[in-house]
């Protein structure tokens, strides 16, 4: 799924990690949405993308802390490829 350069922001990103349907997504790109700290930490701990094995959200706003803690947490720290 290419969401790249969309404006999705902090609050996007929350409702998308907390309200979709996409269980069997492998891919996601959210580069250039102006997503930070809230957003990115709301994505790596959702529990709605299982299957994800590459999510790209180079060029957003998150701080250097809040993308080590994405690594580890479980839906980032399985994944085959990830751009911070």
């Amino acid at each position: 799924l290419n969401l790249y350069r969309n404006l999705i922001k902090d609050e996007g990103a929350k409702v998308f990690a907390k309200d979709n349907h996409l269980s069997h997504l492998e891919e996601l790109d959210l580069a250039q949405n102006e997503i930070g700290d809230e957003g990115l930490m709301a994505l790596a701990v959702s529990k709605r993308f299982p299957n994800l094995v590459a999510v790209y959200m180079d060029n957003n706003f998150a701080s250097v802390e809040a993308k080590e803690d994405a690594k580890v947490c479980p839906n980032f720290c399985k994944l085959e490829s990830l751009n911070l």
